[in-house]
């Protein structure tokens, strides 16, 4: 074996998901006896620790986004905030030069940290986000121009979906992309055999606030009665909702928990956001997408995989839980294509000969 490496990873702290898709890449980096360096928030640590704690942690301050209350101010909102992304991009980059000069890397894996590259030393980023969606053609040709260019800034651009943009439809479209490499599906799940359905419906919370409240507030009001439910809120921050009656409330589930809860789950009731759909396609569930409102990306995949019949949608506005249940069990869905979900290890194999 060729002399170990050591390795920096930088996940962007926006949802969750971002985090969770890096830990397929650190266990096996780590398999093969590299060192990982894992540059993260307080909550992307605690995350991680329940895979590993054979890495060194370096505290990065996150872009700490929050959304709109109400669609139609979501947009503005995020406008509003491009000036701290902006500046969060320039200090993450100054925050990197200066840790390079003290720790010597032979690798940068940013996941959508659009500042952590580096001229002297490899870099790749994480980004299916290749075709960012906007709300009219204008603002679309500007910001993915600018996309373009923070991308091909990397020495690549490492996309967790599959060369015919299977998963993420659109979003992939590599126009304009220099130099690209497919990573296949990123979930650290795994598919359990054979596990008896003990819950009719699982809920999976996560995103921003306050858009994670107010969807967590309708669905309690409209949970459906005499229905075994797992209702896992997406709070790193313990708060201790009681459970009520058959209702089973988690903060937060990691690791072997949460991948046996969905496993075990019949329906599940998620956003579609693009982390949580590789984890679903991964272990073979549909769901009920309830997209965030005005969030675009997310807008769009509930579309696309409603469109392949591989779920179905429903809005948060609108919210009829009970019919959309009723409509999730008088549906059949289409089979997942058979994606391989080991191609990202020939990926990063390359990146470290």
């Amino acid at each position: 074996m060729s002399k170990p490496k050591k390795i920096l990873i930088a996940p962007l702290d926006w949802g969750i998901g971002h985090v969770t898709r890096c830990i397929p890449l650190i266990l096996f980096y780590k398999s093969l006896g590299h060192q990982i360096d894992l540059a993260c928030n307080e909550n992307q640590r605690c995350i991680i620790e329940a895979y590993t704690d054979d890495i060194d942690f370096i505290p990065l301050k996150g872009y700490q986004i929050s959304y709109a209350k109400h669609k139609s101010l979501f947009n503005l909102k995020i406008v509003l905030q491009i000036p701290k992304i902006v500046s969060s991009i320039i200090q993450e980059h100054i925050f990197l030069k200066k840790l390079v000069k003290e720790s010597k890397y032979d690798l940068i894996i940013s996941d959508n940290r659009y500042g952590f590259f580096h001229r002297k030393i490899k870099s790749h980023i994480i980004t299916h986000q290749l075709q960012i969606q906007a709300p009219n053609s204008f603002s679309m040709m500007l910001i993915n121009g600018i996309n373009r260019f923070l991308i091909n800034r990397f020495d690549s651009c490492w996309v967790p979906d599959y060369h015919d943009a299977a998963m993420s439809g659109q979003l992939s479209n590599n126009k304009g992309i220099q130099r690209i490499a497919y990573l296949g599906n990123l979930s650290r799940l795994q598919l359990l055999e054979n596990l008896s359905i003990q819950y009719d419906i699982l809920i999976l919370l996560s995103g921003p606030e306050p858009q994670r409240t107010l969807l967590e507030k309708k669905l309690i009001e409209q949970l459906p009665k005499n229905k075994r439910i797992a209702f896992v809120r997406g709070c790193i921050t313990t708060t201790n909702l009681p459970n009520i009656g058959h209702v089973s409330f988690f903060d937060f589930l990691s690791g072997t928990a949460l991948n046996q809860l969905i496993c075990q789950s019949a329906c599940v009731i998620c956003r579609s956001a693009y982390s949580t759909l590789m984890d679903l396609i991964k272990l073979n569930k549909h769901a009920i997408l309830i997209p965030t409102s005005g969030q675009t990306e997310q807008e769009y995949l509930a579309n696309h995989f409603e469109q392949q019949n591989w779920s179905m949608q429903a809005q948060q506005e609108n919210l009829d839980l009970e019919k959309s249940y009723a409509d999730f069990l008088s549906k059949t869905f289409f089979p997942y294509p058979k994606f391989n979900f080991e191609q990202y290890k020939n990926v990063l194999l390359e990146a470290i000969i």
